[in-house]
């Protein structure tokens, strides 16, 4: 079984929870097993290839020129288009 496949199990299995206590108890659970496996000093950065972090550079410096901005109306028209709904909730700032 591929770490994939557990993930999706062990999320399926979350999915099914709906007891709020229980779902407290597995967060402490759970926040205590990652606490306890993830390395406080290691800075995700290192952990990319280096064609990775060429990657992000390039979309950091293309994020800052305003020619490549989408202004939000347009944003939300595609999405209603994509999904062939006439209605796409607001969001409220």
């Amino acid at each position: 079984m591929s770490s994939l496949e557990i993930k999706g199990g062990i999320l399926e299995m979350i999915a099914n929870i709906d007891d709020v206590e229980s779902l407290e108890e597995l967060k402490k659970l759970v926040t205590e097993f990652i606490g306890n496996r993830v390395k406080s000093d290691t800075d995700f950065w290192d952990e990319l290839s280096e064609t990775e972090q060429a990657e992000l550079e390039q979309a950091i410096t293309e994020s800052a020129d305003p020619a490549n901005h989408i202004i939000h109306d347009v944003v939300i028209q595609k999405y209603r288009q994509w999904l062939g709904r006439s209605f796409v909730p607001s969001v409220k700032a």
